[in-house]
């Protein structure tokens, strides 16, 4: 009898001890898959900034962000810093500066040509603000292409005159940098149309 409840206690430390393995096994488990989906969660979200430094959160996709992300994200900043201007000169020259390390040698063509018809003096002298709304961007994986549309607005005191804006380019993938976080440069830039739609008077 004694020899007996010795075999049942036995078997019964025995089972504890089993059932035990299998739940530290069990919890061990399902602690590592846990925190796996959490660092690939946490791995996937990353913070972009916008043309004027502001962080915004995106989702990683496969590897990196969408292509078509990055490119209507870089040639929105472009344009916004390209065209939304103010009466100072060293603004406008901060802001081409900064326009220069996302596009190549033909922002540059652009910029002179605008300088030599007055442009940048007429806001100046003027003292007029534009300002460059995205109306929309089509973006052709395939080619590596994009086309961009958009209204421009020109603060006067008398009012304001709107012109329309249709650019064209090509993209080309690159290294990230600090003055350039997209990892893309737009290639061969060209302004397709530029011309006044509407006027209107502040006196009404």
């Amino acid at each position: 009898m004694f020899v007996r409840n010795i075999e049942q206690k036995q078997k019964l430390v025995l089972v504890v001890c089993i059932i035990m393995g299998i739940v530290t096994v069990v919890t061990s488990i399902g602690s590592m898959i846990y925190a796996d989906v959490r660092i690939s969660k946490s791995e996937s979200r990353i913070y972009v900034l916008d043309a004027n430094y502001n962080a915004f959160s995106a989702v990683r996709s496969n590897g990196g962000l969408t292509m078509e992300m990055e490119v209507k994200g870089l040639v929105e900043d472009f344009h916004s810093l390209f065209y939304t201007l103010g009466p100072d000169n060293e603004f406008i020259k901060k802001n081409m500066e900064r326009a220069n390390y996302l596009c190549d040698q033909s922002v540059y063509r652009q910029y002179m040509n605008m300088r030599e018809r007055g442009y940048y003096n007429e806001l100046v002298k003027n003292n007029m603000h534009s300002w460059l709304m995205t109306d929309s961007i089509q973006f052709d994986k395939n080619q590596m292409t994009f086309r961009y549309w958009g209204t421009i607005r020109f603060d006067r005191r008398n009012g304001g005159t709107y012109y329309k804006l249709i650019t064209s380019g090509k993209i080309q993938v690159q290294p990230r940098t600090e003055n350039n976080i997209h990892g893309l440069m737009i290639r061969n830039w060209m302004v397709e149309d530029y011309s006044s739609f509407r006027s209107e008077n502040g006196n009404n």
